[in-house]
């Protein structure tokens, strides 16, 4: 595989993870605990970037 596309698709799986990290500590940053609607747009978060790691993964698992 390209070693420049293998190195963009690596900085975006950090950078999603980065953004992950974000919106937990912006949510924390509202008043120090996670209620229930917090919660469940965290929940819809993590599962949107595991996915999108998962499938960004593929593309270097799979060259």
């Amino acid at each position: 595989m390209n070693h420049y596309l293998k190195s963009q698709i690596e900085n975006m799986i950090a950078m999603t993870k980065a953004f992950e990290s974000g919106c937990h500590l912006a949510v924390m940053q509202n008043d120090g605990k996670i209620d229930k609607d917090e919660a469940k747009a965290l929940n819809k978060v993590e599962a949107a970037t595991e996915q999108f790691i998962k499938e960004i993964s593929n593309v270097i698992k799979n060259k």
